[in-house]
This record gives structure tokens, C-alpha cells and sequence, in this order.
């Protein structure tokens, strides 16, 4: 009996980890470098291939039969729970309904095997909010969080009768399912409604719904008759910045707002929160003061920064990681930011570089942008700020519905693995 657990069912009794699953993980990486990773052979799971609905083995790295064997406690089997215990997926947990082919995990990930439990319940059990707290309260590592081995062999576990167990294991995978393929059906809304407004921001700067041209543009093959086509040299200055020396102090926490590219929303931006001084603008050439109304764009970045536009709502300095436009022809920025976010996946094929390929502002300038004239850009502008505030407010619905339904998959896995509803009356429909 563990005497930290109460709130249960009277029938009921808890435990403890260690003494219902062997926990095996694995000490180290025994020299194990990515170099050693296989075209084909054994699966070598990480978390991203444990935190979806199903166990992705699809996209996982591979590795050699060497490798597969060297801990044979971590090849998995059916039934198998996989708790991840590292990083910010921690506490994530999965279980091995199929094994499709021989695999095993990398050092994030725990393997716990049942053996006084039921594994489908013991997966839930780690899943609810009440397991997942005691996890955050013993984690562990200053900087990228841990959960050690001795720490999960001893967390408290409810244990009801294995019958019991079964059928709340059952009531929940059909629930949860449920709830699950709700989730799924809107985030798929969330991304559509994107897609279908950047394709009429495509559609609006640069083609409309009359008679259309060749550019001779790959990614860009059509524009609107009777529209010019302005290089972004001819319609705007176009300047960078650069970085000063991050070990002296004094170039930074100054009155002067700088932009890195992370800080380039799709948006106007109003607020940055770095800054440089005057010495740092009188040490560095490069560092310049860009006028609000000017429009910047992420070189390179993170994730899905590259190619991400912002209107300065004040006046910046720039890292060497953004371009500035200053309108000086018939292009207004309103314009062209829109026909940047509209034409981003094409723009960014044009990256160049080893390894990390990035835009560069002389790429940038040699672009040619679509236009008609200021009054019907203006129209243009006005009719596509409404569309965006109408998707902007359809996707916080619908994402606000998706926070809804995972708040509720939580309360309800929670409520069914310490008794507090009653599922003896649910459709045995799973697999036992």
C-alpha cells in the first residue's frame, strides 16, 4: 500500500511502479553517434515518433543489428508503455498496441513493461493530470528537464482490480479516440482556412479574376493584364544590419529598438524587445536606423521564420538576419507585404547556401512584384485586412474549440483512472 494516495474507490488498492512494470531506459549512448544511423535496419524510436495517437515507425532513424541487440532490455514488445523523460516532451507516454518491425529507443524515452498491471491502463494512468504533476514535482536538470529511473520506479500508482482495468482501459480508448479524431478533424478546419486565405492572397496581388499574363516566373507563372511587374529594387531601398559584439554590454539595453527575426510576426510590429545604443551605432557601420512604414523580412530563422514579412510600426535597427524595404516607387508596403506572405513557399526555393540554404537581401531585390495602380492596391489592401480579421476570428474559434476538447480529454482520462466515473456499463470494444 502507498500512503501518499487516497480519493479512491474503497475496493481499490495503489502501488507502486517498480512493483507492477520492470522500468529500463537507457545509461548513456555507449558511443552511439547519429553517423552510425542506417539507411534500413532496426527502428530507433525518438519522441516525435511516441506523441502522436499512434506510434510513428515510418519516420524514425535506423540502426544496426550491433546496435539492436547491445541492450536487449529496450527491445520493445506489444504491450510495452513508452514514457518520454527528457527535454520538454517529458511525461509523454504511448503504448505498443503493434510492433510492424523490430525496434528499440534512444536515451529519451523509458520503457516500462507491465507485469502486475494492465498496459493499456497503466498508459492512461501516466497520461492523467494527477500522474502528470507528480512527474513536473520530481523532474529533475537545470536546464533541459530529466525524470531519473529512480524516480519513475517509485511513482504511486492507483490499482484497481485487473477487470476493472481492463474496462476502464476500454471505455477510454473509445472515448479518447472519439475525442481524438474531433481534435484532429479541427485542426485540419485550422489549416484549411489558412490555405484557402493565402490562396486569395495569392489570387488578389497578383492575378485577380480577369485576364492573365506569362511572367516567365516558375513559382509565379501568371500575373493580371494590364498590372506592371516592378523589380523590389526599382520600387524600394533595401538595406540589412549585423550584430554587435554580444560580450560587451555596453553596445546594448540602449533607446534604440533591434529587430531580429524572430521578432518578424506576418504582422505590424510595434513592439521589440532588444536594444542597442549609440555606441553601438557609432561602432558598427552596419547598424542602421530604419524608418516606421518600412517593411522587413526574416533572411533566415528557425522553423518557419524564413520569409516571414513585418511593417515597422516604429523605427528599428536590424540584425543581419533581416531585409528592410523603403518604399521610393509605386509599391506601397500594405501591398507588398501582403504579396510576400501570399508568395513565401516560392520565394523561400530561391534560398541558396550548405546545409542551412537562406535568403539574402541581394535575392531580395532582384524579385519582381506584380502591381496595378495605388487606387486599386489600396482597394486591394482594404478588401484582404477584412478577410484576414474574418480568418483571424474563424481559427481563435476553432482553436479555442481544440483547447475545449483537450481539456476535456484530460478531465475525462483523469476522472476514469481514479474512479470517478463509473464505466461498467461501456462497450467492451477493444482488444483486451
Amino acid at each position: 500500500m502507498i500512503n501518499n494516495l487516497s480519493g479512491f474507490p474503497s475496493h481499490w488498492d495503489t502501488s507502486r511502479l517498480d512493483r507492477v512494470a520492470t522500468v529500463n531506459a537507457r545509461i548513456g549512448w555507449k558511443a552511439l553517434t547519429s553517423a552510425e544511423y542506417q539507411p534500413e535496419g532496426y527502428a530507433f524510436l525518438a519522441t516525435p515518433n511516441i506523441k502522436g495517437a499512434e506510434i510513428d515507425y515510418v519516420n524514425v532513424n535506423y540502426i544496426s543489428e550491433f546496435r539492436y541487440n547491445e541492450s536487449p532490455e529496450l527491445k520493445l514488445q506489444e504491450g510495452d508503455v513508452l514514457l518520454a523523460k527528457d527535454g520538454n516532451t517529458l511525461g509523454i507516454v504511448n503504448i505498443v498496441r503493434k510492433l510492424p518491425r523490430p525496434a528499440t529507443v534512444n536515451g529519451s524515452i523509458a520503457v516500462l513493461r507491465p507485469f502486475g498491471i494492465h498496459g493499456r491502463f497503466l498508459r492512461y494512468v501516466i497520461a492523467s493530470s494527477f500522474m502528470q504533476g507528480r512527474i513536473d514535482a520530481v523532474k529533475d536538470g537545470m536546464g533541459v528537464p530529466h525524470l531519473f529511473q529512480r524516480d519513475i520506479k517509485r511513482l504511486p500508482l492507483p490499482l484497481p482490480p485487473v477487470d476493472e482495468q481492463r474496462r476502464i482501459a476500454d471505455f477510454l480508448d473509445v472515448e479518447i479516440a472519439h475525442i481524438d479524431k474531433m481534435r484532429q478533424a479541427t485542426s485540419r478546419q485550422v489549416d484549411l482556412l489558412a490555405e484557402r486565405f493565402m490562396e486569395l492572397v495569392r489570387r488578389e496581388t497578383t492575378v485577380g479574376l480577369g485576364p492573365s499574363v506569362s511572367t516567365g516566373i516558375d513559382w509565379m507563372p501568371r500575373m493580371s493584364h494590364g498590372w506592371r511587374l516592378g523589380k523590389v529594387s526599382h520600387e524600394f531601398h533595401t538595406g540589412s544590419g549585423t550584430t554587435p559584439t554580444s560580450s560587451n554590454q555596453a553596445y546594448f539595453d540602449g533607446p534604440h529598438p533591434w529587430l531580429n527575426s524572430a521578432d518578424i510576426n506576418d504582422g505590424h510590429i510595434s513592439r521589440i524587445e532588444k536594444s542597442v545604443t549609440e555606441e553601438a551605432l557609432a561602432k558598427f557601420s552596419a547598424l542602421k536606423i530604419y524608418p516606421a512604414g518600412s517593411l522587413v523580412i526574416a533572411l533566415y530563422g528557425q522553423g518557419a521564420t524564413k520569409g516571414r514579412v513585418g511593417a515597422l510600426g516604429i523605427d528599428a535597427c536590424l540584425n543581419q538576419a533581416c531585409c528592410a524595404l523603403i518604399p521610393i516607387g509605386e509599391i506601397s508596403v500594405e501591398f507588398a507585404q501582403y504579396w510576400f506572405r501570399g508568395h513565401k513557399e516560392g520565394i523561400i526555393t530561391l534560398a541558396v547556401g550548405a546545409g542551412q540554404p537562406n535568403l539574402s537581401q541581394e535575392l531580395i531585390r532582384q524579385l519582381k512584384i506584380p502591381f496595378p495602380d495605388k487606387g486599386r492596391q489600396r482597394r486591394i489592401v482594404e478588401r484582404l485586412h477584412g478577410e484576414e480579421e474574418r480568418w483571424q476570428l474563424q481559427s481563435a474559434l476553432l482553436r479555442s474549440r481544440g483547447e475545449l476538447l483537450e481539456e476535456r480529454r484530460q478531465a475525462l482520462i483523469t476522472a476514469a483512472v481514479t474512479g470517478q466515473v463509473d464505466v461498467t456499463t461501456a462497450r467492451r470494444t477493444a482488444t483486451a
